[in-house]
Parts: C-alpha cells; sequence; structure tokens
C-alpha cells in the first residue's frame, strides 16, 4: 500500500545535470517507474545535449510539447508560450517525458535541434490493435499491468528557428508511429492510419514580432493529412508598465492531430476559440485583473481584484462564470512579523441542475510559520466544504513535498486537514512529514475497486529526507 519516491540530482558548474528519479504508486510491486536524465550545456557549436527522458517544446506547442496544457489563465504574460530549450526531465509523471535523445547547435543567429524519442505506452490493446491511451501511471491490478507498456512510440524531429533583435521565426517538423494499428473510434486517427499507414506527421511554422510595446506571436501547423490548426495572438504592454492586455485566437481542424503535443482540446465542441486577459495596477496597493474565453457554446468570463495592505497582508476578491456554473472566491492573507502568516479563504459556487440552484461552500484557515532559510517550517491548515454536486466541485491548492504540488477537488460535504513540517536535521540533511485526511459527512466509504476505504475517513501520511553534498 505505500508511495516511495526517490531521487537523485547532480549538477557540475551549471554545464552538468544529472536526475535519476523512482517511484512505486500505492498498490504496485517493487519500484515502477525509473526515469534517468543526463544534459551538457555547451558554449560553442554544440550549445546543449540532452539523453534519457527530457522535455521539449517549440513554438506554441502545436507539434512538440509535452508541458501541462494551459486550462485556465489569468496573467496576460501567461497565455502565450514562451520559448523552451530542452532540458532533462526530473518528473514522477508517467507519461510526459520524451525518452531517447536530442542535440541543440548554433551557427550565428541560427539554431537547429534534432529530437528522437522511443517510449512504452499504457494502452487499452484488442487483437486489432490499440483502442485508447492510459495515462493514470497506476500498475497496481492485474489487467493495469497487463497494458503497462503494450503499445511502443517512435519519434523523429527537427526544429530549425533565427532568432534576431526583434525578430524569431522556426519550423517544427515531426513524425511518430506507434507499433500497433489504431482499431479505436477517433476520426483523425482513423484517418491517419488509411491514408499515412498509421504514421503521423506535422508541419509547422511558428514567429514572434517585437514593435515597441507590443507583441504578435503564434504558430500555423498541418498534419500528413492535411489539416490546419493554427494559434495567433498579440500582447500589449501599457504605458509605464501600469496596464498589459493580450488576446489570442485558436483554430483546429476536426481532423488535425498531433500525438507529441500535450495541447489541450477546444471546448464547446468548436473548431474556433478566442482567451483574453487585462492586467490593470490602479495604484501601488490595487491591482485589477479581467480574464475571458470564448468557444461554441462555452464560455468563461472572471474578474479579480488584489489590495495590499503595506507589507501586512493582502485581500483578494475573485468572482467568475463558466458555462452554467458561478463562482466567488473572498481570500485574506496576514503576516505576523517575518515569520508566521495567516490565509483564510471562502468560495461559494452556483450551478444549474434540474432546473433547481445547487449551492456549493468552502471555507479554510491556514497557518504558516518560519521561512525557507530556517531550521524548522510548518504549515497547517483546516477546512470545512459542502459541495452537493460534481459540477459545483471546489478546487484548492495544498502545500506539499519537495518537488511535488497537489490540487485537491472538494466534492461532498466534510472537513479536510493537513500538516506540513519541514526541519534540518543536521547541516546537509532535511526532513518533510506530511499528514491529511478527509472526513466526509455523507458518505460511510470513500474511493472505488482496490482504493475503497470503508469509514467516512481517508488519510495519507508522508516522509521525505534529502541531503545535498
Amino acid at each position: 500500500p505505500l508511495l516511495m519516491y526517490g531521487q537523485y540530482r547532480y549538477t557540475l558548474s551549471d554545464r552538468v545535470n544529472i536526475i535519476l528519479t523512482t517511484e512505486k504508486d500505492p498498490g504496485e510491486r517493487g519500484v515502477d517507474f525509473i526515469s534517468w536524465s543526463m544534459l551538457y550545456k555547451g558554449s560553442g557549436y554544440i550549445e546543449r545535449v540532452v539523453a534519457g527522458s527530457y522535455n521539449a517544446s517549440f513554438g506554441q506547442g502545436l507539434v512538440i510539447s509535452n508541458s501541462f496544457p494551459v486550462t485556465s489563465v489569468w496573467e496576460p504574460n501567461r497565455i502565450l508560450k514562451r520559448d523552451r530549450d530542452i532540458t532533462s526531465y526530473g518528473s514522477s509523471d508517467e507519461n510526459l517525458a520524451f525518452k531517447g535523445a536530442a542535440v541543440t547547435s548554433l551557427l550565428g543567429p541560427f539554431s537547429i535541434t534534432m529530437l528522437a524519442s522511443v517510449r512504452q505506452l499504457d494502452a487499452r490493446v484488442t487483437p486489432a490493435g490499440y483502442t485508447s491511451l492510459l495515462k493514470t501511471g497506476l500498475h497496481n491490478t492485474p489487467l493495469t499491468l497487463e497494458r503497462k507498456g503494450s503499445l511502443g512510440s517512435r519519434m523523429i524531429a527537427m526544429n530549425l528557428s533565427l532568432s534576431l533583435r526583434k525578430i524569431k521565426a522556426g519550423i517544427t517538423i515531426c513524425t511518430e508511429s506507434k507499433s500497433l494499428p489504431y482499431a479505436g473510434r477517433d476520426s483523425a486517427l482513423i484517418k491517419t492510419r488509411d491514408i499515412r499507414g498509421g504514421v503521423a506527421s506535422n508541419l509547422s511554422v511558428d514567429w514572434r514580432y517585437l514593435s515597441g510595446k507590443t507583441l504578435f506571436s503564434g504558430e500555423a501547423a498541418i498534419s500528413g493529412t492535411g489539416s490546419l490548426a493554427f494559434i495567433a495572438g498579440v500582447s500589449i504592454r501599457g504605458g509605464g508598465g501600469a496596464g498589459e492586455f493580450t488576446l489570442t485566437s485558436r483554430f483546429s481542424d476536426n481532423m488535425y492531430s498531433a500525438p507529441m503535443s500535450n495541447l489541450a482540446r477546444i471546448k464547446g465542441g468548436s473548431n474556433v476559440s478566442y482567451l483574453g486577459c487585462y492586467k490593470y495596477k490602479l495604484s501601488n496597493s490595487l491591482l485589477l485583473l479581467l480574464s475571458c474565453e470564448l468557444a461554441g457554446d462555452y464560455y468563461r468570463a472572471g474578474a479579480r481584484a488584489i489590495y495590499s495592505i503595506t507589507k501586512t497582508g493582502v485581500v483578494e476578491l475573485r468572482g467568475e462564470i463558466q458555462g452554467g456554473r458561478s463562482a466567488l472566491r473572498g481570500e485574506v492573507r496576514l503576516k505576523w512579523g517575518e515569520r508566521v502568516s495567516f490565509n483564510t479563504r471562502g468560495d461559494i459556487t452556483i450551478c444549474s441542475l434540474d432546473e433547481a440552484k445547487i449551492y456549493g461552500y468552502h471555507i479554510y484557515h491556514e497557518v504558516v510559520t518560519g521561512t525557507s532559510s530556517s531550521g524548522l517550517q510548518l504549515s497547517a491548515r483546516l477546512a470545512w466544504f459542502s459541495v452537493p454536486a460534481w459540477t459545483n466541485r471546489i478546487y484548492t491548492y495544498e502545500r506539499d513535498m519537495l518537488y511535488q504540488f497537489r490540487t485537491t477537488a472538494l466534492y461532498g460535504e466534510g472537513l479536510r486537514y493537513y500538516l506540513n513540517v519541514r526541519t534540518k536535521l543536521f547541516k546537509n540533511m532535511e526532513l518533510w512529514f506530511r499528514i491529511s485526511s478527509f472526513t466526509y459527512f455523507d458518505r460511510d466509504k470513500t474511493g472505488e475497486g482496490p482504493e475503497e476505504i470503508q469509514g467516512p475517513s481517508r488519510g495519507d501520511v508522508k516522509l521525505q529526507l534529502r541531503y545535498r553534498f
């Protein structure tokens, strides 16, 4: 039943970086996931080389990207993707990494990156081929063990880019094939199988142009079956840096498919979507952010105000309408001296279900003591929630272990608490301890299948030890 996680990192003069990651999820036997990565940064013609598991993303991610897709944004500068070099992979996510080797070479303003990846994927397989990919990373039942690594994926790709003072342009070419034919119902994958013999190919052109305080950026792509996709956006900074506005438009043909991209699908059953964000600093203390998204029959609009109380705290109000769901949040973060801070947050969500209004509530109080440089750091949170409908679910970010993060979905009625402790045992040794738990008032069991637990409570305990040398 234990979760086991281990990671070793080694750096040498900022030129060599080595990461070894191992993980065993609850219910798995032995070390189930092993990932290694070696990165070398050069200073001449060879700018960098990476082997093992690695990250890569070009342009706006229409062809190659294994970064997390952006689904909800408030900051204008986060809508459009920024350039990313090939880097080593240190996550325990078993599905995102490219596995093989990549190299970037520089020749004046030109750079060329060559990539190769060979990896095994979890998939549902029938005698006719594979029908879908599985991305949970869990192998804790006979069926999930049987599907582990049942499908091979091979990729060869190249990116050529030109970078000048105000202009950047790039071309990305990628081909990918699976070890088994596709036997599912996805029309785009069926078309790739029938026309290209299962070999997926993509070509894109990306650009960035800076004119004064205005940035134009985007990417246009075509698949081997002739289907198109593009992302285009403009970002404008106001005078004195007080304001910033970004607007993007995205189009994706129903038959466009890019197997090596992790781009989120367009919502609302549409081929076109629009996303805009506006940020304005009304004063030294008050910041206003607006965000909106439109795609077919899906829409989202939100407003957020952040008021800073000198150096002692922050008050934030946020309202959002998303489809048939509305949400309101209030949050107060206060500091007491340099080592203690308090955070109180409340949420209200409203949705329509069977022509009736369903309300969800959530409130928590959190205390954080110590600093990152002190010998002891502690955080504790207690939350109460009443969310009767899954449509009304409320997400909260929680502090966790080093290199880990957690976003919890609250649904049902009950209490949620956690306690995090970080302490220095010796000069170079640190210990993390975390305990968290749900206690539900509306059920007598939690979880499903092999994770089902009888009783209204469900908790976990984590220990993590780091030694730096």
